[in-house]
């Protein structure tokens, strides 16, 4: 009973984006140190600590370039991480980590196989399956302020590379291409409310790579080996 209730309440959340101190982790691109090469970093971005993962966590990528085409893209999938490689001009990649099945006990997260996520799955035990998405811009484009149809995604609402330090950035966070109401984001681990459209002008600091996080959980209606189905986005800007 505690655990059908639990979904109705969080069914019925108005404010479904976590309010915790720490945010679920989250992904962002980077350039790498050779000519081309990008890396998929994991963690919590404030933290200036990437974590390693599993390549096998990686589920896809895009490169576009300023006017919005797909831009050639290998994939290299190492034993602790993704590294991309393009030769055209890149303005901009997409990505999306499948991050797998979680037990919740006592806010510790540990990462399991779908059939022990599904064995373990009882009224005692909450279970939640995550992705991760993100957005990183690499040069200025006219479609830094348009949405890409992502599941879950962070729009700027105006240019960020016109924005530097101390200046306000107003970012829009729609998921399944709805904005997301009175949700909250996280930039340099402080967090951020929204208006009922999902907009909230966010201070930015001195950072070479400006990363804003979101993240929202939903109720998992056709799977029984998880409770929930936990997103979490990153807009990352990389001037």
């Amino acid at each position: 009973m505690r655990k059908q209730l639990s979904k109705l309440f969080l069914a019925l959340a108005i404010l479904p984006i976590i309010s915790q101190p720490v945010f679920a982790h989250v992904i962002w691109v980077v350039r790498g140190d050779a000519r081309g090469e990008y890396e998929i970093l994991y963690g919590h971005p404030e933290e200036d600590k990437p974590e390693p993962y599993d390549s096998i966590k990686f589920q896809e990528a895009t490169a576009y370039n300023s006017y919005g085409f797909p831009q050639p893209l290998e994939v290299r999938r190492e034993f602790e991480g993704v590294t991309l490689v393009s030769p055209g001009n890149v303005a901009v990649i997409t990505a999306v980590n499948n991050n797998g099945y979680f037990i919740v006990k006592d806010n510790e997260y540990t990462n399991v196989f779908r059939p022990d996520a599904l064995a373990a799955n009882n009224e005692n035990t909450e279970i939640s399956h995550t992705y991760k998405y993100t957005k990183s811009f690499f040069q200025p484009t006219g479609l830094i302020t348009q949405p890409f149809g992502m599941k879950m995604e962070i729009v700027p609402l105006q240019d960020p590379f016109d924005v530097g330090a101390g200046g306000s950035l107003r970012v829009q966070v729609l998921f399944e291409g709805k904005p997301v109401p009175e949700a909250t984001v996280e930039y340099e681990g402080k967090e951020f409310p929204t208006s009922d459209r999902g907009i909230a002008t966010i201070t930015l600091t001195q950072q070479d790579v400006q990363i804003i996080e979101a993240e929202y959980r939903v109720p998992s209606t056709d799977d029984p080996a998880t409770d929930e189905i936990s997103h979490a986005a990153s807009l990352a800007i990389q001037k």
